[in-house]
C-alpha cells in the first residue's frame, strides 16, 4: 500500500489532469498577499496511491477529494502532533456478508473472549520474544529475564479468565512490565523510562505514538478495503469514532514492529532530543517537530518495506505481513474459526 504523507502546514491539494498537485503559498519578502508566491511541493501521479495522511492544517480541493474517491484512495486527517482526527473514505468498500459475521462476533461474549485470549497471548508472546533478543545483547540479562517471567506469568492467567475486562486488566500489567524492561535498551540520546501516551510527554514517546497512529491508520485502510467496519472490534470497547478492530488487530504488531523500529531510530541517532517541540494541542505534551517529520515518514516506509520473520526460512514485508493477517481474519469470521494471530520470530 503507497501512502503520500502531507506535512507542510497551508498546504493544497489538487487535481490536475490524472495527478494531484501539492502546492504552498508564500510570502518571500513579506509584502502581503499581493507578494505571495505559489511554490509547487509535489505532483503524484493518481494510481501511484492508495491513501493520504495529512498532518496539520491541509487543504483538499473538491475536485481532489472527488477524484480521489473514484480511485478508491482514502483521506486521513492527524494534528500536527500526529494524534487521528479522522478520515473521509470512498464507499462502496463493504461486503454485506463479511459484516454480519463481523456484528454477529461483537454481539457474542464468549466468542470475543476467545479471540480476544488469541491476540493478547500473541502480543504477550511478541513482548517475551522482543525482550529474548534484546537480551542476548545485553550484559543485565537480568533485567530482562526477570521481565519474561513476569510476562509469562500473566500470560497464564489471562489463559484462565472468564471475562474481557480480565484479560485487559492482566495485558496492561504485562505491557507495563514489558516496557519497563525495554526501556534499558535506548541508548542513544533520547532515552525511555515508561510509556506515556495522552499525551507522550518526552520524545521516545512522541515517537511511539506517531508509529502507533500510523500503523493503525494502515490496518484501518486495509480492513475497510476488505470489506470490514473498523469500528465494530471485539477485544477493544466499541465507541463512536474509534476503530476498535484495527485496534484489536494492531496488538500483534505492536512490539515486533512499532517498538523496534522506534528503539532502533533512537539508538541510532536518527532523531535526538533536539528534534522535539512543545505540542502546542495537548498541555504537557511533545512532538516531533515539522522539518524532522519528513525524515521520519521515509524511515518509516523503508522500515515496514524490509522483511520480517513469519516462519521458519519464511519471511515477508511488514505491510504484505499486515494484509495477509487482515485476510485471515476475514476468513476466521467467514468460516467461523480460530483466528491465528501473528507470532514474531516463528519457527
Amino acid at each position: 500500500m503507497s501512502t503520500l504523507y502531507v506535512n507542510q502546514t497551508g498546504s493544497v491539494i489538487r487535481l490536475t489532469g490524472e495527478s494531484i498537485l501539492i502546492t504552498k503559498d508564500t510570502d518571500p519578502d513579506g509584502s502581503g498577499p499581493l507578494g505571495m508566491v505559489r511554490e509547487k511541493l509535489l505532483e503524484v501521479e493518481l494510481h501511484k496511491i492508495d491513501q493520504i495522511y495529512l498532518f496539520g492544517k491541509i487543504t483538499v480541493t473538491t475536485d481532489a477529494i472527488h477524484a480521489l474517491f473514484e480511485r478508491k484512495i482514502g483521506v486521513y486527517y492527524f494534528s500536527k502532533g500526529g494524534t487521528f482526527l479522522g478520515r473521509y473514505v470512498p464507499s462502496g468498500l463493504g461486503t454485506i456478508e463479511l459484516r454480519m459475521k463481523q456484528f454477529a462476533l461483537a454481539l457474542d461474549t464468549e466468542r470475543c473472549l476467545q479471540h480476544s485470549k488469541r491476540v493478547v497471548h500473541a502480543k504477550l508472546q511478541n513482548a517475551k520474544t522482543v525482550l529474548e533478543q534484546l537480551r542476548s545483547n545485553d550484559t543485565a540479562e537480568g533485567v530482562y529475564t526477570q521481565a519474561i517471567q513476569s510476562i509469562d506469568h500473566y500470560q497464564k492467567r489471562i489463559e484462565q479468565t472468564q471475562t474481557i475486562e480480565q484479560v485487559r486488566g492482566f495485558e496492561g500489567v504485562a505491557a507495563a512490565t514489558y516496557f519497563r524492561a525495554l526501556a534499558r535498551s535506548f541508548k542513544g540520546d533520547i532515552t525511555f523510562t515508561e510509556r506515556s501516551q495522552r499525551p507522550p510527554t518526552d520524545p521516545a514517546n512522541a515517537l511511539l505514538s506517531l508509529a502507533y497512529v500510523l500503523l493503525t491508520a494502515k490496518i484501518e485502510g486495509l480492513l475497510e478495503a476488505r470489506g470490514f467496519d473498523a469500528e465494530c472490534g471485539f477485544f477493544h470497547e466499541i465507541r463512536p469514532n474509534r476503530p476498535s478492530l484495527a485496534l484489536d488487530l494492531l496488538e500483534e504488531f505492536r512490539h515486533p514492529i512499532v517498538d523496534r523500529f522506534v528503539m532502533r531510530m533512537c539508538n541510532l541517532r536518527v532523531f535526538t532530543k533536539n528534534d522535539f517541540e512543545e505540542d502546542e494541542d495537548r498541555y504537557g505534551g511533545v512532538r516531533l517537530q515539522e522539518k524532522k517529520r519528513k525524515l521520519f515518514f521515509a524511515e518509516w516506509e523503508n522500515f515496514l518495506a524490509k522483511p520480517i520473520r513469519v516462519a521458519e526460512n519464511e519471511s515477508l514485508e511488514v505491510m504484505k505481513l499486515v494484509e495477509r493477517q487482515v485476510q485471515q481474519l476475514a476468513t476466521a469470521l467467514l468460516h467461523q474459526q480460530p483466528y491465528s494471530p501473528y507470532y514474531f520470530g516463528a519457527s
